[in-house]
């Protein structure tokens, strides 16, 4: 899992140029918009040494809704045919869905974003 959360990490903060962070904002400083991730690991067991599961983006902003669906519609682009190698292994992630959240807040807008990964560990 750790190789997947640091290629999501890489692709979020420096290629996608967003405010992200893993299970809680940990910055001391809130910078409009950002995300905070969280992730379902499958319990599979195939044949093909494949472990698949999905991560969960909620987005936040201050600002209009329709900052964050421009947010999903850049993540949406760049996962779309996403795939890479890591120790002998073979990672892919891609956009599956979005879902506005209300956060019973009216200053405060939320948009949950969904990937899927699928990691195929090649054998030594």
């Amino acid at each position: 899992m750790k190789e997947i959360l640091k290629i999501l990490n890489k692709e979020l903060k420096t290629n996608l140029k967003l405010n992200y962070c893993l299970i809680e904002y940990d910055k001391s400083e809130v910078k409009y918009p950002y995300l905070i991730g969280t992730y379902i690991e499958d319990n599979n067991t195939n044949e093909d040494n494949r472990k698949s599961g999905e991560f969960i983006l909620s987005a936040f902003t201050k600002n209009k809704l329709l900052e964050l669906e421009n947010v999903a519609d850049n993540i949406q682009e760049h996962f779309k045919f996403f795939s890479t190698d890591i120790d002998n292994s073979v990672i892919s992630i891609e956009y599956d869905r979005r879902q506005p959240v209300d956060t019973n807040d009216k200053k405060i807008k939320r948009l949950d974003i969904y990937l899927k990964y699928i990691k195929w560990k090649g054998v030594n």
